[in-house]
């Protein structure tokens, strides 16, 4: 196997693993709406009125800054410095190495730059869930499960970027 073909067959795990993340979110979902309505005491927090009420807006805000922070890591991880610390890592020399070497140089801090992010896409409908199971099903857990499928979505992992990778840390 080239490395080129060993390359595009770790994209295309990625890209599975983020479906299998995305498919995760669904679940979370089906199993609050079973326990909502399969289970008579479905809520299961005890509080009252004004404290869920509390509870719920904290749970929403923390759900929506999480979402932020998965967009806002991609800079953070996903740059031309990350990148050539990887190949330099690698003891290639970025100009001198082809392609696909400095693609697969470059692929684990491609690959965990992608997981973090994806790890607070997913958290964002963790949080859906455990508000749900505090409070019960109102707009804002929904809107919590629909953010993080959204977010989740915006994340497909994408060939051209590790392309763009690659590129810049040739340009030196």
């Amino acid at each position: 196997m080239t490395t080129g073909e060993e390359l595009q067959k770790r994209l295309g795990t990625m890209t599975i693993i983020w479906s299998s993340l995305l498919a995760g979110i669904g679940m979370y979902v089906g199993v609050v709406y079973l326990l909502a309505t399969e289970t008579p005491d479905f809520p299961y927090g005890s509080l009252d009125e004004e404290m869920a009420g509390m509870v719920e807006l904290a749970l929403g805000v923390f759900g929506g800054g999480m979402a932020a922070v998965s967009y806002m890591t991609g800079p953070l991880l996903l740059n031309r410095t990350m990148a050539l610390r990887a190949v330099k890592k690698a003891g290639l020399d970025p100009f001198d190495a082809d392609r696909e070497r400095l693609g697969m140089a470059i692929y684990p801090t491609f690959f965990t730059g992608y997981m973090v992010r994806w790890a607070f896409a997913e958290g964002v409908a963790l949080v859906g869930m455990v508000a749900s199971l505090l409070v019960g099903l109102h707009a804002v857990e929904y809107a919590l499960f629909a953010l993080s499928a959204v977010t989740m979505a915006g994340l497909r992992p994408a060939p051209e970027r590790l392309d763009a990778l690659v590129a810049e840390v040739r340009r030196g």
